[in-house]
Protein backbone atom coordinates (compact mmCIF):
# COMPACT_ATOMS: atom_id res chain seq x y z
CA UNK A 1 0.00 0.00 0.00
CA UNK A 2 2.91 2.41 0.77
CA UNK A 3 4.40 1.36 -2.24
CA UNK A 4 1.46 1.84 -4.60
CA UNK A 5 1.02 5.56 -2.59
CA UNK A 6 4.30 6.89 -3.10
CA UNK A 7 4.13 5.49 -6.84
CA UNK A 8 0.58 7.87 -7.02
CA UNK A 9 2.75 10.98 -4.95
CA UNK A 10 5.31 10.27 -7.84
CA UNK A 11 3.26 10.57 -10.97
CA UNK A 12 1.07 13.45 -9.44
CA UNK A 13 4.11 15.64 -8.90
CA UNK A 14 5.24 14.66 -12.58
CA UNK A 15 1.76 16.11 -13.79
CA UNK A 16 2.37 19.26 -11.91
CA UNK A 17 5.28 19.65 -13.26
CA UNK A 18 4.53 19.06 -16.58
CA UNK A 19 1.13 21.56 -16.27
CA UNK A 20 3.53 24.02 -15.16
CA UNK A 21 5.78 23.63 -18.12
CA UNK A 22 2.88 23.69 -19.87
CA UNK A 23 1.16 27.17 -18.69
CA UNK A 24 4.67 28.82 -18.39
CA UNK A 25 5.15 27.58 -22.35
CA UNK A 26 1.41 29.23 -23.16
CA UNK A 27 2.05 32.55 -20.82
CA UNK A 28 5.29 32.83 -22.77
CA UNK A 29 3.90 32.26 -26.14
CA UNK A 30 1.03 34.80 -25.62
CA UNK A 31 3.86 37.69 -24.67
CA UNK A 32 4.85 37.18 -28.28
CA UNK A 33 1.44 37.19 -29.33
CA UNK A 34 1.31 40.54 -27.74
CA UNK A 35 4.30 41.77 -29.08
CA UNK A 36 3.79 41.25 -32.90
CA UNK A 37 0.40 43.33 -32.96
CA UNK A 38 -1.57 44.67 -36.74
CA UNK A 39 -2.52 48.02 -36.85
CA UNK A 40 -3.60 49.65 -40.13
CA UNK A 41 -3.67 53.40 -40.87
CA UNK A 42 -6.22 54.35 -43.17
CA UNK A 43 -4.57 58.01 -44.75
CA UNK A 44 -6.59 60.35 -46.64
CA UNK A 45 -4.01 60.98 -49.18
CA UNK A 46 -0.02 60.90 -49.86
CA UNK A 47 -0.30 63.63 -52.02
CA UNK A 48 -0.18 66.08 -49.71
CA UNK A 49 3.09 67.15 -47.51
CA UNK A 50 0.60 67.38 -44.19
CA UNK A 51 -0.56 64.06 -44.24
CA UNK A 52 2.73 62.52 -45.43
CA UNK A 53 4.16 64.36 -42.40
CA UNK A 54 0.90 62.54 -40.13
CA UNK A 55 2.35 59.27 -41.41
CA UNK A 56 5.79 59.84 -41.10
CA UNK A 57 5.12 60.70 -37.25
CA UNK A 58 3.04 57.37 -36.77
CA UNK A 59 6.28 55.52 -38.93
CA UNK A 60 8.74 56.82 -36.11
CA UNK A 61 6.40 55.88 -33.04
CA UNK A 62 6.55 52.35 -33.81
CA UNK A 63 9.63 52.28 -34.50
CA UNK A 64 10.58 53.87 -30.67
CA UNK A 65 7.41 51.50 -29.20
CA UNK A 66 9.11 48.44 -30.60
CA UNK A 67 12.88 49.42 -29.82
CA UNK A 68 11.76 50.78 -26.57
CA UNK A 69 9.16 47.65 -25.51
CA UNK A 70 10.95 44.55 -27.42
CA UNK A 71 7.49 44.49 -29.17
CA UNK A 72 7.07 43.83 -32.94
CA UNK A 73 4.13 45.64 -33.70
CA UNK A 74 3.46 46.25 -37.67
CA UNK A 75 1.74 48.83 -39.54
CA UNK A 76 0.04 48.63 -42.93
CA UNK A 77 -0.99 51.91 -44.63
CA UNK A 78 -3.41 52.67 -47.24
CA UNK A 79 -3.96 55.67 -48.65
CA UNK A 80 -7.52 56.58 -49.84
CA UNK A 81 -6.80 59.34 -52.32
CA UNK A 82 -9.34 61.45 -50.97
CA UNK A 83 -11.88 59.23 -52.78
CA UNK A 84 -14.76 58.14 -49.84
CA UNK A 85 -15.05 54.47 -51.84
CA UNK A 86 -11.48 53.89 -51.43
CA UNK A 87 -11.59 55.10 -48.22
CA UNK A 88 -14.33 51.81 -46.95
CA UNK A 89 -12.50 49.38 -49.00
CA UNK A 90 -9.21 50.23 -47.34
CA UNK A 91 -11.08 49.49 -43.94
CA UNK A 92 -12.46 46.15 -45.38
CA UNK A 93 -9.59 45.33 -46.50
CA UNK A 94 -8.09 45.95 -43.23
CA UNK A 95 -10.83 43.73 -41.35
CA UNK A 96 -10.09 40.38 -43.70
CA UNK A 97 -6.36 40.62 -42.59
CA UNK A 98 -7.36 41.05 -39.07
CA UNK A 99 -5.92 44.06 -37.70
CA UNK A 100 -6.02 44.51 -34.36
CA UNK A 101 -6.23 48.30 -34.36
CA UNK A 102 -6.89 50.91 -37.06
CA UNK A 103 -5.46 54.45 -37.02
CA UNK A 104 -7.80 56.16 -39.26
CA UNK A 105 -7.70 59.87 -41.01
CA UNK A 106 -11.22 60.56 -42.39
CA UNK A 107 -11.87 62.01 -45.94
CA UNK A 108 -14.96 64.03 -44.89
CA UNK A 109 -16.57 64.03 -41.40
CA UNK A 110 -20.33 63.01 -42.94
CA UNK A 111 -19.07 60.88 -45.85
CA UNK A 112 -16.86 59.18 -43.31
CA UNK A 113 -19.21 58.05 -41.06
CA UNK A 114 -19.62 54.77 -43.05
CA UNK A 115 -16.31 53.92 -42.52
CA UNK A 116 -16.20 54.01 -38.78
CA UNK A 117 -19.55 52.18 -38.80
CA UNK A 118 -17.99 49.47 -40.54
CA UNK A 119 -14.55 49.46 -38.56
CA UNK A 120 -17.15 49.19 -35.11
CA UNK A 121 -19.35 46.45 -36.34
CA UNK A 122 -16.12 44.67 -37.13
CA UNK A 123 -15.38 45.15 -33.32
CA UNK A 124 -11.95 46.64 -34.65
CA UNK A 125 -10.87 49.63 -32.02
CA UNK A 126 -10.08 53.29 -33.92
CA UNK A 127 -7.97 55.62 -33.04
CA UNK A 128 -8.78 58.92 -35.03
CA UNK A 129 -5.92 61.20 -36.44
CA UNK A 130 -6.35 64.84 -37.43
CA UNK A 131 -9.79 64.62 -39.41
CA UNK A 132 -13.16 64.87 -37.85
CA UNK A 133 -15.76 62.17 -38.29
CA UNK A 134 -19.21 63.02 -37.36
CA UNK A 135 -20.20 59.91 -35.51
CA UNK A 136 -16.49 59.96 -33.81
CA UNK A 137 -17.87 58.84 -30.29
CA UNK A 138 -17.39 55.40 -32.02
CA UNK A 139 -13.77 55.69 -31.70
CA UNK A 140 -11.29 55.26 -28.88
CA UNK A 141 -9.49 58.59 -29.25
CA UNK A 142 -9.56 61.56 -31.28
CA UNK A 143 -6.47 63.68 -31.69
CA UNK A 144 -6.53 66.78 -34.05
CA UNK A 145 -5.13 70.22 -33.97
CA UNK A 146 -7.54 72.92 -32.01
CA UNK A 147 -8.66 74.61 -34.88
CA UNK A 148 -10.68 77.44 -33.20
CA UNK A 149 -7.45 78.26 -31.67
CA UNK A 150 -5.80 78.72 -34.72
CA UNK A 151 -8.28 80.89 -36.36
CA UNK A 152 -8.72 83.00 -32.70
CA UNK A 153 -4.53 82.94 -32.94
CA UNK A 154 -4.60 84.31 -36.71
CA UNK A 155 -6.66 87.16 -35.76
CA UNK A 156 -5.53 88.09 -32.62
CA UNK A 157 -2.27 88.63 -34.04
CA UNK A 158 -4.13 90.28 -37.44
CA UNK A 159 -6.05 92.80 -35.17
CA UNK A 160 -3.21 93.33 -33.19
CA UNK A 161 -0.60 94.55 -36.15
CA UNK A 162 -3.84 96.40 -37.94
CA UNK A 163 -3.56 98.76 -35.10
CA UNK A 164 -7.69 97.47 -33.82
CA UNK A 165 -9.26 98.69 -36.98
CA UNK A 166 -9.07 98.85 -40.39
CA UNK A 167 -10.80 96.74 -43.18
CA UNK A 168 -10.53 92.43 -43.54
CA UNK A 169 -10.81 90.26 -46.71
CA UNK A 170 -11.60 86.55 -45.38
CA UNK A 171 -10.72 83.34 -47.28
CA UNK A 172 -13.57 80.57 -45.32
CA UNK A 173 -14.81 77.24 -46.69
CA UNK A 174 -17.95 76.54 -44.87
CA UNK A 175 -18.87 73.08 -46.16
CA UNK A 176 -14.92 71.86 -44.00
CA UNK A 177 -15.46 71.57 -40.65
CA UNK A 178 -11.68 72.44 -39.91
CA UNK A 179 -12.77 76.10 -41.48
CA UNK A 180 -15.90 76.17 -39.57
CA UNK A 181 -14.00 76.21 -36.49
CA UNK A 182 -11.39 78.31 -37.59
CA UNK A 183 -14.13 80.77 -38.45
CA UNK A 184 -15.60 80.57 -35.20
CA UNK A 185 -12.31 81.65 -33.45
CA UNK A 186 -11.93 84.37 -35.44
CA UNK A 187 -15.19 85.94 -34.85
CA UNK A 188 -14.73 85.46 -31.51
CA UNK A 189 -11.73 87.54 -31.82
CA UNK A 190 -13.48 90.15 -34.13
CA UNK A 191 -16.19 90.83 -31.50
CA UNK A 192 -14.08 92.44 -29.51
CA UNK A 193 -12.93 94.85 -32.25
CA UNK A 194 -15.63 96.55 -33.72
CA UNK A 195 -13.51 99.31 -35.79
CA UNK A 196 -12.42 96.07 -38.07
CA UNK A 197 -14.69 95.36 -40.83
CA UNK A 198 -15.10 92.72 -43.23
CA UNK A 199 -15.55 93.78 -46.57
CA UNK A 200 -15.46 90.67 -48.63
CA UNK A 201 -15.55 86.90 -48.12
CA UNK A 202 -14.48 84.16 -50.35
CA UNK A 203 -16.49 80.95 -48.91
CA UNK A 204 -15.74 77.81 -50.85
CA UNK A 205 -12.78 75.31 -51.77
CA UNK A 206 -9.18 77.07 -51.71
CA UNK A 207 -6.51 75.69 -54.10
CA UNK A 208 -3.74 78.75 -55.09
CA UNK A 209 -5.18 78.60 -58.47
CA UNK A 210 -8.61 79.60 -57.00
CA UNK A 211 -7.69 81.89 -54.24
CA UNK A 212 -5.54 84.32 -56.45
CA UNK A 213 -8.39 84.65 -59.13
CA UNK A 214 -10.74 85.51 -56.08
CA UNK A 215 -8.14 87.71 -54.91
CA UNK A 216 -7.61 89.53 -58.13
CA UNK A 217 -11.32 90.08 -58.30
CA UNK A 218 -11.14 91.40 -55.08
CA UNK A 219 -8.56 94.21 -55.21
CA UNK A 220 -10.21 95.08 -58.40
CA UNK A 221 -13.51 95.70 -55.96
CA UNK A 222 -11.77 97.20 -53.31
CA UNK A 223 -8.16 98.41 -54.01
CA UNK A 224 -6.50 100.33 -51.17
CA UNK A 225 -9.34 100.05 -48.83
CA UNK A 226 -7.84 96.39 -48.61
CA UNK A 227 -6.06 96.28 -44.93
CA UNK A 228 -5.16 92.62 -44.08
CA UNK A 229 -6.74 89.29 -45.55
CA UNK A 230 -7.56 85.87 -43.12
CA UNK A 231 -7.54 82.56 -44.76
CA UNK A 232 -8.28 79.33 -43.01
CA UNK A 233 -5.60 77.67 -44.72
CA UNK A 234 -1.81 78.82 -46.46
CA UNK A 235 -2.92 77.37 -49.18
CA UNK A 236 -5.36 80.41 -50.14
CA UNK A 237 -2.36 82.75 -48.29
CA UNK A 238 -0.80 81.45 -51.70
CA UNK A 239 -3.13 82.59 -53.86
CA UNK A 240 -3.54 85.88 -52.58
CA UNK A 241 0.28 86.13 -52.05
CA UNK A 242 0.84 85.24 -55.58
CA UNK A 243 -1.86 88.07 -56.45
CA UNK A 244 -0.43 90.28 -54.59
CA UNK A 245 3.07 89.97 -56.17
CA UNK A 246 3.82 93.15 -58.15
CA UNK A 247 1.03 95.37 -57.10
CA UNK A 248 1.29 98.51 -55.15
CA UNK A 249 -0.59 96.67 -52.33
CA UNK A 250 2.09 94.23 -52.12
CA UNK A 251 3.87 96.16 -49.25
CA UNK A 252 0.38 97.43 -47.60
CA UNK A 253 -1.47 94.17 -47.76
CA UNK A 254 -1.16 91.86 -44.15
CA UNK A 255 -1.93 88.06 -44.98
CA UNK A 256 -2.36 85.38 -42.26
CA UNK A 257 -3.10 81.81 -42.68
CA UNK A 258 -3.13 78.63 -41.04
CA UNK A 259 -0.70 75.30 -41.39
CA UNK A 260 2.56 76.16 -40.70
CA UNK A 261 3.66 74.35 -44.02
CA UNK A 262 7.16 74.89 -45.87
CA UNK A 263 6.19 77.02 -48.83
CA UNK A 264 3.91 79.40 -45.97
CA UNK A 265 7.54 79.22 -43.53
CA UNK A 266 9.36 80.27 -46.77
CA UNK A 267 7.07 83.63 -47.41
CA UNK A 268 7.19 84.79 -43.91
CA UNK A 269 10.71 84.61 -43.87
CA UNK A 270 10.69 86.35 -47.23
CA UNK A 271 7.84 89.06 -45.52
CA UNK A 272 5.84 88.00 -47.92
CA UNK A 273 3.45 86.37 -45.75
CA UNK A 274 2.51 88.17 -42.22
CA UNK A 275 2.36 84.98 -40.19
CA UNK A 276 0.29 81.20 -39.57
CA UNK A 277 -1.48 79.36 -36.93
CA UNK A 278 1.29 76.32 -37.00
CA UNK A 279 0.03 72.79 -37.07
CA UNK A 280 1.98 69.98 -36.25
CA UNK A 281 1.04 66.96 -38.24
CA UNK A 282 3.93 64.86 -37.47
CA UNK A 283 3.51 65.34 -33.94
CA UNK A 284 -0.22 64.64 -33.96
CA UNK A 285 0.82 61.18 -36.02
CA UNK A 286 3.24 60.28 -33.69
CA UNK A 287 1.75 60.75 -30.30
CA UNK A 288 -1.74 59.71 -32.15
CA UNK A 289 -0.16 55.74 -32.32
CA UNK A 290 0.72 55.98 -29.09
CA UNK A 291 -2.28 56.58 -28.19
CA UNK A 292 -3.48 53.01 -30.41
CA UNK A 293 -0.51 52.09 -28.14
CA UNK A 294 -2.33 52.46 -24.71
CA UNK A 295 -5.92 51.46 -26.28
CA UNK A 296 -4.38 47.91 -27.06
CA UNK A 297 -2.50 47.39 -23.99
CA UNK A 298 -6.14 47.96 -21.98
CA UNK A 299 -5.21 51.51 -20.53
CA UNK A 300 -8.25 53.58 -20.12
CA UNK A 301 -8.32 56.95 -22.32
CA UNK A 302 -9.64 59.25 -19.44
CA UNK A 303 -9.44 62.24 -22.43
CA UNK A 304 -11.18 60.82 -25.54
CA UNK A 305 -10.76 63.84 -27.39
CA UNK A 306 -7.26 65.61 -27.53
CA UNK A 307 -6.52 68.82 -28.93
CA UNK A 308 -2.84 70.25 -29.96
CA UNK A 309 -2.59 73.78 -29.31
CA UNK A 310 -1.05 75.60 -32.43
CA UNK A 311 1.80 78.03 -32.70
CA UNK A 312 2.09 81.21 -34.11
CA UNK A 313 4.63 82.07 -36.61
CA UNK A 314 5.74 85.22 -38.02
CA UNK A 315 9.16 86.80 -38.66
CA UNK A 316 10.18 87.24 -35.58
CA UNK A 317 10.15 83.77 -34.88
CA UNK A 318 10.78 82.01 -38.20
CA UNK A 319 14.05 80.80 -37.46
CA UNK A 320 12.80 78.72 -34.41
CA UNK A 321 10.38 76.81 -37.25
CA UNK A 322 12.86 76.41 -40.06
Amino acid sequence: MKKHNAKLALLLALALVCAASLLGCGAKEQAKDEGALEFGLIIRTVNVPFFVNVYQGVQDAFADYNKENGTQHKLTMLDSNTDLQKETNNAEDLINSKVDCVFLVTVDPQGSIATLDTLDRAGIPVVIIDSGCNNAELAKAFIKTDNVAAGRIEMEHLAEAMGGKGNLIVFEDSTNANSRDRAQGRDEVLAKYPDIKIIDTHDGKNTVDAALEVFNNFMQSHGEDIDAVWTFSDTAAQGVIAALEGTKLQEKVLVAGINGDDIAKGFIKEGKQFGTSAQFPYKLGYDGANLGFKVMRGEEIKEPLVLMTPEWIEKDNIDKFL
